[in-house]
C-alpha cells in the first residue's frame, strides 16, 4: 500500500513481462529479440532451491534457442544487443556489456522528491508525504 512505482536497474529475466516494471522505470533493459527469446524458451532448470542455476553451473541447463550460444551483434545504438550471453560474469544470463544507465535520484529540503531514468530522460516528482 501506498508504493507508487518501482525503479529497476536492469531488466529482470526470471521475472518475465509480468513483474518487471513499464520500461520507462528500467535503466538497462533488453532487446525486443532477447526479452521475446527468454519469454518464449524451455523453463529453465532450478538449481539449490533459489532460481535458475547460473549458466556452466553443476545442473545448469545448456542454453538453447537462437543466439544462446553467443551474444547479439551491436544493435544501432550501439550497445551489445543488450549485453547478455550465454555464461559470463555476473553469473545468470551473463555479464553486462555496452553502455550503463543509471538511475538519478534528486532530493528537495520540502521532502519531495525527482526520479530520472538516464536512458531515456524520464523523469517523475513525488510528492512529500506527511
Amino acid at each position: 500500500p501506498g508504493l507508487e512505482d518501482v525503479w529497476q536497474l536492469h531488466w529482470a529475466y526470471a521475472a518475465g513481462l509480468e513483474h518487471n516494471s513499464p520500461g520507462v522505470f528500467i535503466a538497462n533493459t533488453e532487446d525486443a529479440a532477447t526479452v521475446a527469446g527468454v519469454l518464449t524458451a524451455p523453463a529453465p532448470t532450478f538449481g539449490q532451491g533459489r532460481g535458475p542455476a547460473p549458466a556452466g553451473a553443476p545442473g545448469a541447463a545448456a542454453p538453447t534457442g537462437p543466439g544462446a550460444a553467443a551474444p547479439a551483434a551491436p544493435g544501432p545504438d550501439g550497445r551489445g544487443g543488450g549485453g547478455r550471453g550465454a555464461g559470463g560474469p555476473g553469473g545468470g544470463r551473463g555479464g553486462h556489456t555496452g553502455t550503463a544507465f543509471w538511475i538519478k535520484v534528486s532530493a528537495s529540503p520540502d521532502g519531495s522528491f525527482t526520479v530520472t531514468n538516464t536512458r531515456n530522460g524520464f523523469t517523475k516528482t513525488y510528492a512529500a508525504r506527511k
